[in-house]
């Protein structure tokens, strides 16, 4: 008996969850899973893989956000290559996207981590890879920096520049 779940145990509590949510919103709330990033511990094992909210969102007919900084995390705390792991994500589920700069600290238990800094040109990049794999018409983009808001509000006028410069 292993204290964590199985894949089959997970889905059977996401579709209790699903109920639940649906009941308390009365079915008036279009439901959406994120993606989480990847820490070497067992709480993350088969779950943090673009596979594992494809078959979600494939069986529970839900929206995915892919968070891209999540997506980064993940691809680095596994030695993969982020570029195949965003190739693996099913976009046609995918109806926002988020993103922000990770923190490193190769001196740390994680070698990444989601610290919700400003977006640099690289983060930039990456949604772009990501928006031209997408196939929806509407992709709600979030820029996940809190920590102040003058800095927000000029990531928010880069990203419009950004877009624009790329035609999106």
């Amino acid at each position: 008996n292993s204290f964590f779940l199985t894949k089959e145990e997970i889905y059977k509590l996401i579709k209790k969850q699903i109920k639940n949510l649906n009941n308390f919103f009365k079915n008036k709330c279009e439901l959406a899973i994120e993606n989480l990033p990847y820490y070497n511990t067992p709480a993350y094992k088969d779950v943090c893989l673009p596979e594992f909210y494809n078959e979600i969102s494939k069986r529970f007919s839900l929206k995915q956000v892919l968070d891209l900084a999540h997506l980064e995390i993940t691809a680095i705390n596994n030695n993969l290559n982020v570029d195949e792991l965003l190739e693996r994500v099913d976009h046609k589920y995918v109806t926002e996207i988020q993103i922000c700069k990770i923190k490193f600290d190769r001196n740390k238990k994680f070698s990444a981590i989601d610290s919700h800094l400003a977006p640099n040109k690289y983060n930039f990049d990456l949604l772009l890879k990501a928006l031209k794999m997408n196939p929806n018409k509407k992709i709600d983009i979030v820029i996940e920096q809190w920590k102040n808001t003058a800095s927000l509000q000029n990531s928010y006028y880069k990203l419009k520049d950004f877009l624009l410069k790329n035609q999106i």
